[in-house]
């Protein structure tokens, strides 16, 4: 029996989407971050002097290969790194003991962010890392990240929590009624992803969510990018591809791009591959890492046992190089569902009800057994009846409150104090823009003294991620791009993607992975018996 159930949900484009599913709540307002995007980045304290952009690009590049690995032999892939760790941080924000620690482990945060007496420092430089983002990005390349959470219009999220999930992460918070019109709820999630996709990716909850589910935590993430030296228009042929490599028969015929001028470049013999950069105009870049002699076995091998340190070891080493570049136009999609997948690498509290401890986000509903107030669990097989699970402590105006136990004080509190408390009402006086903060570490540090007794029982069902990438001879997502001269050649290497190779949107100021690929068989694509 559990109170509520979540599934997570992400898309990508060169575009990128994704959503959590949750048993959370419904809350009004919605906190206005105070750090406007174009203010200088300043440390939050002194352990910004040990510069953690390390940590957190090192920790995005393992989650990287370690999906790669685990989602499977699928021809074509791509996902963004980014974007999941985009889902999970306010996850992360919201929970404490074993769901939080697997949870920052898979984000590969070490003890340098898990201060002792303060569980937001991990937060604070996730936020300054992504204002980082921000601010480098520039004219020609378009990155825009959005989040919300979509909570059920009667269950209570803690009002700190909301505020510092915007705070942090720009989270904001919207009511939808899963329980009485989930048809209607999953509407208007998929609206919100198709707006700020674009249009690109129109539906991202492919059936109706369950009436129980609570809350659905939802981000998206939109690249939009011109090559520095868009690819040669009206160039492109049709090519034979090999899958299983040049000496075999081809599978199929690409339409290939051809390129040619000095780009980054370098091959590396210990790994035995060749490493590429294609710039975009903004000063991100994809790489695209192409294996000696390629084929589909190949691949697969660098894949296993490529590390994060040798990942970013072949990006620096790049210099620049005269290369003609003859490079697939493609589409690649793809829907994950990554729950067992992020149960593989450690993430598994989150998805089980029995131990998941998200009691940061919410005190969840409570109901009476034997005289003793414990937190209400309703069965995933039908939609809970509040009306028969509910015990209504009424004072005052007889319709005005709905009583629910907040696990902190150990005392009751009325729902619309829950909901909208004000600083009368609130045990920490409000003393400054940022007080919620405050109050939140003292929910961790309470609730953390005893976190079974505080688990209002609010778990993750599912994580989805679609992601769609579009590559032409003017950028990523079909950006037109203009004037740069069609007559360049390369005379010193050839690279020739008509053989499996990876690909990753890359920004190396911060060292952060936007997107990820690997290509074994490209669309849109011909038959072909060519050799």
């Amino acid at each position: 029996m559990n109170i509520g159930l979540a599934l997570a949900l992400s898309a990508t484009i060169a575009l990128v989407t994704s959503q959590i599913y949750f048993p959370t709540e419904e809350l009004d307002q919605i906190f206005e971050s105070a750090t406007k995007k174009n203010q200088p980045l300043r440390p939050s304290s002194d352990h910004d002097a040990t510069d953690p952009d390390s940590t957190v690009s090192n920790a995005i590049a393992k989650l990287t290969l370690d999906i790669n690995r685990a989602t499977g032999k699928l021809p074509n892939l791509a996902f963004s790194p980014y974007n999941i760790a985009g889902v999970l941080a306010p996850i992360l924000l919201g929970s404490i003991g074993q769901t939080s620690d697997e949870i920052s482990n898979l984000l590969g945060f070490d003890e340098r962010f898990r201060l002792k007496n303060d569980n937001l420092e991990i937060h604070r430089q996730l936020r300054r890392f992504s204002q980082k983002i921000g601010l480098i990005t520039g004219f020609g390349d378009t990155i825009v990240y959005k989040s919300v959470i979509f909570v059920q219009e009667d269950y209570p999220i803690r009002k700190e929590y909301e505020l510092a999930a915007n705070y942090f992460y720009q989270t904001k918070v919207l009511k939808v009624d899963f329980q009485r019109n989930p048809a209607a709820a999953q509407t208007f999630i998929n609206t919100w992803v198709a707006n700020n996709t674009f249009g690109i990716i129109p539906t991202l909850l492919e059936s109706t969510p369950r009436p129980s589910t609570k809350a659905v935590i939802a981000g998206t993430l939109y690249f939009k990018g011109a090559w520095d030296k868009p690819f040669l228009k009206g160039g492109s042929t049709w090519r034979p591809f090999y899958t299983n490599g040049r000496t075999s028969r081809s599978t199929s015929k690409v339409m290939m791009m051809y390129n040619g001028g000095e780009f980054p470049y370098y091959k590396s013999k210990d790994l035995q591959v060749e490493i590429l950069g294609l710039p975009y105009k903004g000063g991100n870049t994809m790489y695209v890492i192409l294996p000696q002699d390629s084929n589909i076995n190949k691949l697969r091998y660098l894949e296993n046992y490529l590390t994060p340190v040798q990942l970013l070891a072949l990006v620096n080493a790049t210099k620049p190089t005269e290369v003609v570049v003859a490079f697939p136009k493609m589409q690649v999609s793809a829907t994950l569902h990554l729950a067992q997948t992020l149960r593989n690498l450690g993430a598994r509290s989150l998805f089980d009800p029995n131990t998941s401890n998200l009691a940061l986000i919410t005190p969840g509903f409570t109901t009476r057994f034997g005289g003793v107030y414990q937190p209400r669990r309703t069965t995933t097989q039908s939609p809970p009846n509040w009306n028969n699970q509910l015990i209504f402590a009424r004072f005052n105006d007889q319709t005005s409150c709905q009583r629910v136990y907040d696990f902190i004080t150990r005392k009751y509190r009325c729902y619309s104090e829950v909901r909208r408390p004000r600083a009368a009402q609130s045990q920490f006086p409000q003393t400054s823009p940022l007080d919620f903060l405050d109050r939140l570490k003292e929910d961790h540090r309470q609730l953390s003294a005893n976190p079974q007794q505080a688990n209002p029982g609010l778990y993750a069902e599912e994580f989805i991620h679609k992601t769609f990438i579009d590559i032409t001879e003017e950028g990523t997502e079909a950006v037109a791009a203009s004037g740069i001269g069609i007559n360049r050649s390369g005379g010193q290497v050839t690279f020739r993607c008509d053989v499996p190779f990876l690909f990753f949107i890359y920004q190396k100021e911060t060292k952060m992975i936007l997107f990820w690929g690997s290509v074994t068989s490209p669309e849109p694509s011909a038959p072909s018996d060519s050799k």
